[in-house]
């Protein structure tokens, strides 16, 4: 590890040993004089800590001492887990007064204090030991040297660009484009123009291919660079910018005199200042910088280059947005490398692509890594030795003397002290492996990475992973649209960044090398046992893996990722005896169903994570994990109960039940909340209530959970008895929660009867800075006058589901801010009345905000009244069989979808409709062309129809989807669609050609799946239609990719 990173995780260490001593002296009584001694001592280390960081870089024996250290640390943070673990024990006891005041006399607590005040003497005993060793090494408390960060000597740009750059000219043309496009109408005399991107991407050498460009040194004048690095000091900027122009500026002025001469130097003067990697997201600094630059000429421009998103934020001007520099094609990296080890290019044929694949793998789009790869490559002039090379652990792209990894280092060594530990405990989570915010914080919070008193330990962690997102540290992957969250992983260079500076503290097991014994947080992949058969659950093979594990046996987490639920695992019953010091044990992703009752001896644990698996109960012996923090029970559908013991984990803050498919029969499974869950008033998560009939599992263990965050689903609202004890729940007082869904028994027998429900239901309000609620079940005839309440200033998406007795709609028209509204199965639902529906108080129009409406399975309405919708952009109507017509006006309507609508007579024209999806509805449609003349896209499903009227389809169509026509014979004749780009042709058997006149010469993906004629004609080559797809770029036909192919190739 190196020392900055162990410095710092002994400094968060040492705080959390520090803030448990503190709040052990005042609850172990006949210990405070022990705890006072190894406060002292732990107070008089620290002192040390930064002068034996910064010299052991030359010296073995001050290594030898932080990792003594290390280990001592980790071992007094046991100790004192043991102590909290035994205090919360003794709390729960059964008659703990008489217990407590028998205390002393007690011969089993007295063995507890004996044994406890030991382990603490051993702990005095060896820190005081590294106390004297550390003045006989000869440091010193307090001593303070050099930044870490400038120990190490960097690289500083110029303004002259490399001799061979390839891949950037689009990227260079768009700056341009940027820079000099002059407003002379915008009131901002100077743009800055920051360009993001991760290391090694190429940020700095777009800028000098910008700065040395014709049009801009006829554009700007003058043209200054300067080199900012981390030390972001305005004195030392001013002076450089001013030496750019054509001087020094003079020493040992004041401030005041050098802002005042740069003023000068660049008024009324049309400047481009290029501020090469800048790191400061300090407002106040780069505010100070910019009084000077602000006197230039209107067009002005400064380029910042910066791999921190939130450097962006504070520079950029609101004019432009930042330019996210990607990285490289495959085909780019290849060449420059080619042009680094050998001076030309080396063309990819076969006895090449092994050697381009391993090397493509390594760079992965960086222009810096290909080029480190490529200059330590080029000693080698046997080329068939490359590949052996670059597979063995010779070649070491990420060695302390490539230029690559001390720019790379950059990114860890700019972060703050409390950021390196997290940063670096990332280090265990696999190569590409995507992960959400929330799985991160929670690890964090479980390794007490975080310290915090004043403000919510989640809040804080959530700002320190978001700082890694903005330094580029972590990347964005995907939007999980199921989970309606961002996922996200670590490019792969920062990967290895962090693997080398935590190489001591994380490790990810291998088949095949030995684990280091000394190892705290290690992860395994569920692909460990794929790659060998014989590793099935309960085989000698499935032990080794564990009695591997079992080696590290110091371990704080223990992580098995990338599971299926396929995989098979069985925990062994000597796990927590073999790794009793876990702080996080996650046996997410597998078919694991059961958890052995010893699990109760992992006392120090605070995060157990059994995502996606097959558990149905959970020990009782899980109520004895005093120290537990987060339960994760997410997707465990097969989950029936929780241990009666729940209550007793009073420190519990996460009890995750949430389910992704969240059907009714899905959430039936789990039959009750556990006894008592009222007292764990530390609960942020508690996704799922399910109200119980037992004592102490009804609604009213709500009322003083008032820390809960997020999501809560309450389930069984049928059997809630009265409006009194629905009142008891205090949902008005939980103004954190975001997400509520209230659920009754969707069978008619549970039913409570109607008056009940109502009043139930008015007393279940929530607080108003609610955003998302659905109601589910409800069996009154109407709703309590709360749910169109205009204080719902938060409400964005309102469902009402499946409610059917009711006969009206609220006033849901009064709710300033609702943007989705979903109607579904209201049964007795007659009439839409939008006098009511849609009214508002004074002037303001009605659905203010709202932008979906969907009404599905409502097999009685025939009248929605006409009005006016004025932000409504996306419309759903489904299975609504008696509904006759829907005349609005929606003025900016987009996207209409009907199915089963067999009755309406027909659409009137919506200006801004672009897409429209019609399924299994009456011959209507047929009759509405001059209403669809603005569409773009248009899906056709199970329609009963043989043939097309003729020239039905709007010339400016460009999606065309039609599918599950079984009658329909012939396709129209499309090549009057000038626009048409996309078409799929699905399940309609009876289609057996292609049109006659062939296909627009503009299409360029068909989709054919389920139709056998017609993918028979349109085989390779052979088939009567192939001719007609000489302008296709894609073709798949039943999911089997037929042509692919460049615009370039046609």
């Amino acid at each position: 590890m190196g020392g900055e990173l162990l410095s710092a995780f002994l400094q968060i260490l040492f705080q959390a040993v520090y803030k448990l001593l503190q709040d052990e002296l005042n609850l172990q009584r006949g210990l405070q004089q022990e705890w006072r001694k190894l406060i002292h001592t732990v107070s008089v280390i620290q002192c040390f800590l930064r002068e034996a960081e910064e010299r052991q870089h030359d010296d073995g024996s001050l290594r030898q001492w932080l990792n003594g250290l290390r280990n001592v640390v980790y071992d007094a943070l046991d100790v004192l887990d043991d102590v909290a673990y035994e205090t919360q024990r003794q709390q729960l006891v059964r008659m703990k007064q008489i217990r407590d005041a028998l205390a002393l006399v007690n011969p089993k607590r007295a063995i507890v204090r004996h044994t406890i005040a030991d382990k603490i003497q051993d702990i005095h005993q060896r820190l005081d030991d590294l106390q004297k060793m550390a003045v006989t090494l000869g440091l010193s408390r307090g001593a303070s040297g050099r930044n870490g960060a400038e120990d190490h000597e960097l690289h500083t740009s110029t303004s002259l660009p490399p001799p061979v750059v390839h891949g950037r000219d689009n990227d260079k043309r768009r700056i341009l484009e940027m820079l000099l496009r002059f407003d002379r109408n915008t009131e901002i005399s100077v743009t800055v123009i920051p360009i993001v991107g991760m290391c090694g991407v190429g940020k700095t050498t777009l800028a000098q291919l910008v700065y040395n460009d014709d049009a801009v040194e006829n554009h700007f004048q003058p043209r200054l660079w300067v080199d900012v690095t981390h030390n972001f000091n305005v004195r030392r900027l001013t002076k450089a910018i001013i030496k750019s122009i054509d001087s020094p500026a003079t020493d040992h002025i004041n401030m005041d005199c050098l802002q005042k001469q740069l003023q000068e130097k660049i008024r009324g003067r049309r400047y481009l200042l290029v501020l090469d990697n800048v790191w400061t997201e300090k407002t106040e600094e780069w505010g100070k910088l910019m009084l000077p630059l602000l006197y230039g000429a209107q067009g002005s421009t400064i380029l910042v280059t910066t791999r921190s998103k939130g450097v962006a934020k504070v520079v950029g001007t609101t004019t432009t947005s930042p330019y996210n520099l990607k990285c490289l094609s495959d085909d780019d990296c290849w060449t420059l490398f080619c042009q680094r080890a050998v001076g030309k290019n080396l063309y990819r044929h076969s006895d090449m692509d092994d050697i381009a694949k391993e090397i493509l793998k390594r760079c992965k789009g960086l222009p810096l890594a290909a080029i480190s790869i490529g200059n330590q490559l080029r000693m080698e002039n046997d080329r068939r030795k490359w590949i052996s090379i670059l597979k063995s652990n010779t070649l070491e792209v990420s060695g302390y003397d490539s230029d690559f990894v001390m720019s790379i280092s950059l990114s860890y060594q700019q972060l703050p002290a409390h950021l390196k530990p997290c940063f670096a405990y990332c280090s265990i989570i696999p190569k590409g492996f995507e992960f959400e915010k929330e799985f991160i914080v929670h690890l964090w919070m479980a390794q007490n990475l975080v310290q915090t008193e004043e403000e919510r330990a989640e809040d804080k962690v959530s700002l320190f992973f978001d700082f890694l997102v903005q330094r580029s540290l972590f990347e964005l992957s995907q939007y999980d649209d199921r989970r309606g969250k961002h996922r996200y992983r670590m490019p792969d260079v920062v990967h290895d960044l962090a693997q080398r500076v935590s190489a001591q503290e994380c490790s990810i097991v291998e088949i095949g090398k030995q684990c280091n014994t000394t190892t705290r947080h290690l992860s395994l992949t569920y692909s460990q046992f794929e790659s060998n058969e014989e590793l099935q659950s309960g085989s000698p093979a499935h032990s080794d893996i564990f009695d591997k594990i079992y080696r590290c046996n110091g371990l704080h987490t223990l992580l098995l990722v990338g599971g299926h639920n396929f995989h098979d695992l069985k925990v062994p019953k000597t796990l927590p005896k073999k790794l009793k010091f876990l702080r996080t044990l996650d046996l997410s992703n597998c078919k694991l169903k059961v958890l052995p009752e010893s699990i109760k001896k992992l006392r120090h644990l605070r995060c157990l994570q059994l995502r996606d698996t097959n558990i149905s109960s959970l020990p009782e012996s899980i109520g004895e994990l005093y120290n537990l923090q987060i339960l994760g029970l997410r997707n465990c559908y097969s989950l029936e109960e929780l241990p009666s013991g729940t209550k007793n984990l009073l420190k519990l803050r996460h009890l995750d039940l949430h389910l992704d498919q969240g059907s009714v029969e899905a959430m039936s499974k789990l039959r009750s909340i556990p006894p008592e869950i009222g007292v764990l008033t530390d609960l942020q998560t508690l996704s799922r209530f399910v109200v119980g009939i037992k004592e102490g599992c009804g609604i009213g263990e709500l009322k003083d959970l008032n820390s809960l965050h997020g999501e809560l689903i309450i389930s069984n609202l049928h059997l809630v008895q009265n409006a009194e004890e629905a009142q008891k729940a205090n949902l008005t007082g939980k103004k954190y929660i975001q997400n509520l869904q209230l659920h009754w028994s969707m069978s008619g027998s549970a039913s409570r009867g109607v008056r009940d429900d109502k009043s139930i239901l008015s007393f279940l309000k929530p607080h108003t800075n609610l955003e998302e609620l659905k109601l589910l079940g409800y069996k009154d005839s109407s709703f309590p006058s709360w749910l169109s309440d205009s204080a719902f200033t938060n409400l964005t998406i309102l469902c009402l589901s499946h409610c059917n007795n009711c006969e009206s709609l609220p006033a849901l028209g009064r709710l300033p801010m609702l943007q989705e509204l979903q109607i579904i199965g209201m049964e007795k639902l007659e009439v839409v009345d939008c006098t009511f529906f849609c009214k508002r108080d004074g002037t303001i129009p009605n659905f203010p905000k709202l932008d979906r409406l969907v009404f599905e399975d409502m097999p009685s309405l025939k009248i929605w009244d006409d009005c006016v919708l004025h932000s409504l952009s996306q419309l759903v109507i489904k299975n609504c069989v008696n509904l006759e017509r829907f005349i609005h006006d929606l003025p900016s309507l987009s996207m209409l979808k009907i199915e089963g609508c067999p009755k309406l007579i027909g659409l009137r024209r919506f200006p801004s409709l672009m897409s429209l999806d019609v399924a299994s509805i009456g011959h209507w449609i047929w009759g509405c062309r001059r209403y669809l003349t603005t569409l773009t896209s248009i899906t056709l499903s199970s329609l009963s129809i043989e043939t097309f009227p003729d020239n039905w389809l709007p010339v400016g169509l460009v999606c065309l989807n039609i599918q599950q026509c079984k009658q329909l014979k012939c396709l129209p004749e499309l090549t009057n669609l000038s626009s048409l780009d996309n078409m799929e042709i699905l399940d309609c058997p009876g289609i057996l050609f292609l049109p006659r006149n062939g296909l627009p010469t503009t299409l360029k993906f068909l989709r054919i799946k389920d139709c056998p004629i017609l993918s028979q004609r349109c085989q390779d080559e052979k088939g009567e239609d192939w001719r007609k797809l000489a302008y296709v770029c894609s073709m798949w036909i039943n999911d089997q990719l037929v042509i692919s192919r460049s615009q370039t190739q046609i």
